[in-house]
């Protein structure tokens, strides 16, 4: 049988568990979100050369217009995939809020490599854009290096379920 001060301390316990199981329910989540989590609208496992790539797939305006702005990196293994309407030379990429170097990929109709740009600085003037030469239906954006590393080259392709 309990005594006076053992049930004052199992009570004392009790209340304690239910203030942090209250502040665990009814906490707010953070105003500033991982930018993943707000930028893609969904991510599919695909290959590009001999790399294969967790591809975050960004095909509304909102999510092409943010990118990789505002992220402190980007795992080797992943890819940020801009899926246009229809192809067209004015798929460009501007480096604003980018905080890394990356590789950019555009790829046709077909889902060909046409254009690269390798080792894009963050620092680049707002009006300095990467554009294609050719058109392009497709972006891909990935840590830099990561194309030579995974021996990516024009002409190759992109697999992933789209």
């Amino acid at each position: 049988m309990l005594g006076r001060k053992e049930k004052l301390l199992l009570g004392f316990v009790v209340a304690m568990a239910f203030m942090l199981v209250g502040l665990f329910a009814f906490a707010r989540p953070a105003s500033n979100p991982e930018p993943s989590a707000q930028i893609t609208d969904q991510t599919q496992i695909g290959r590009i050369g001999e790399g294969y790539f967790n591809f975050e797939i960004a095909s509304t305006l909102e999510s092409r217009i943010r990118g990789l702005s505002g992220r402190p990196s980007l795992p080797e293994t992943d890819a940020l995939l801009f899926v246009f309407d229809e192809p067209s030379v004015n798929h460009c990429i501007v480096m604003r809020d980018m905080n890394f170097n990356i590789d950019i990929l555009w790829f046709d109709e077909n889902r060909t490599l046409v254009h690269e740009v390798k080792n894009a600085p963050p620092d680049t003037p707002p009006e300095e854009v990467y554009c294609p030469d050719k058109p392009a239906q497709y972006v891909v954006e990935i840590a830099a290096g990561v194309a030579d590393k995974n021996r990516i080259k024009l002409g190759d392709t992109f697999e992933a379920q789209l």
